[in-house]
């Protein structure tokens, strides 16, 4: 009897497995995270498009110290969504200087005009780098706005393309610690970080 019993609670142990699994195969993907592999651009643009529509309002900042010319296609999606948002990004000299980059003017204008005959967005490229290695004092790729913000995990422009990513939605307090993070730079243009002088650049579209 006690065997009988031990077969009896093992399928039904079984069973509750298998349950647990199908429903953990049918649970769609949270909205608030995607998983975006290589050939799958068109998902994370359509991500995007999905967070814009619902949160991105007055100004938008981009956080990405390898944010170049090449990834102006970015602008043109948020100008496709919210076409009178303002927009700042911030990336690095040392980013500029990988790309040979002589005129931040010519670049980035010329790059618009590549991808678009449309008029650019309202956007400023603010080009920071610390004196020694020209590179960034904000190392993580995201954008933010005043409520809320999306982390890319990687350059735009390697979303779906180059490797595999993960795009999530930031937590109201991870936005809010990123964006006054960033606004040392972005508004309050500070001159020193860690005992090194900063230097910045700026471009208008």
């Amino acid at each position: 009897m006690r065997a009988t019993e031990l077969v009896e609670i093992a399928g039904a142990s079984a069973s509750v497995t298998v349950r647990r699994g199908s429903l953990a195969e049918s649970t769609p993907p949270s909205e608030e995270n995607m998983v975006v592999k290589v050939g799958e651009k068109d998902r994370a643009v359509e991500f995007l498009r999905r967070w814009l529509q619902q949160t991105a309002l007055g100004h938008l900042y981009i956080c990405d110290p390898y944010f170049s010319p090449t990834e102006l296609d970015l602008l043109m999606l948020i100008q496709s969504v919210v076409p009178d948002i303002e927009i700042t990004v911030l990336t690095s000299r040392h980013c500029q200087r990988q790309r040979q980059i002589q005129s931040l003017y010519e670049a980035y204008r010329t790059g618009w005009q590549n991808i678009s005959d449309q008029n650019p967005p309202k956007a400023e490229i603010v080009v920071i780098g610390l004196e020694g290695s020209e590179k960034s004092p904000i190392h993580d790729r995201s954008i933010l706005n005043e409520q809320s913000g999306v982390s890319l995990g990687t350059s735009w422009n390697s979303v779906g393309l180059s490797q595999d990513s993960v795009i999530r939605v930031l937590s109201e307090r991870e936005a809010s610690d990123l964006s006054e993070h960033a606004g040392q730079f972005l508004l309050e243009r500070r001159r020193e970080y860690r005992g090194e002088r900063l230097h910045y650049e700026t471009v208008t579209l």
